[in-house]
């Protein structure tokens, strides 16, 4: 009985002291350091974001002149109309 019972207490203990219990209990507040990003990274994905930009705002535009051109039936200058709802003359 005595073996059961230390046993069981020596199982509480290590659930007591488990990473996990720490964490939900809030005991040991530890801060997490993350590393230091490599030279240049905030540079590169800069211009990453930058490029995709540029490329998506481009594609738009021609999405536009093309829908335009279909809706005109080919003319080189569009309505007024087009000019305004499509956002693009």
């Amino acid at each position: 009985m005595t073996s059961t019972c230390a046993l069981r207490s020596l199982e509480a203990l290590k659930v007591a002291s488990s990473p996990l219990t720490m964490l939900i209990a809030g005991a040991g507040h530890r801060q997490f350091h993350l590393p230091a990003p490599a030279p240049g990274v905030a540079q590169l994905l800069s211009s990453l974001v930058l490029l995709i930009l540029t490329y998506l705002v481009t594609l738009a535009d021609s999405g536009v002149l093309v829908l335009n051109t279909i809706i005109s039936g080919g003319r080189a200058h569009y309505s007024a109309f087009l000019c305004i709802f499509r956002g693009s003359c």
